[in-house]
C-alpha cells in the first residue's frame, strides 16, 4: 500500500509504510532539475498511550 500526495508545485511525494518504518519519497522537477528525496522514519516499536501527547504540546506544534 502506498499514499500519493502532491506536496509542492514542482513535485509528488509517494508515502510507503513497512512495518516499523515510513518512507516519504519525493519526486521534484523544477526548471529542467530532476531531484529525488527519500526521508526514512523508524520506529523502535514502542506502542504509548495519549499522554505521549503531552509532548506536542511542550513542543509547541
Amino acid at each position: 500500500m502506498y499514499t500519493l500526495y502532491h506536496s509542492t508545485y514542482h513535485g509528488i511525494m509517494v508515502t510507503i509504510p513497512f512495518p516499523g518504518e515510513l518512507w516519504e519519497i519525493e519526486f521534484l522537477y523544477e526548471d529542467a532539475v530532476q531531484e529525488v528525496r527519500v526521508e526514512k522514519f523508524l520506529s523502535n516499536g514502542e506502542i504509548y498511550g495519549e499522554e505521549i501527547l503531552e509532548d506536542i504540546r511542550i513542543r509547541k506544534i
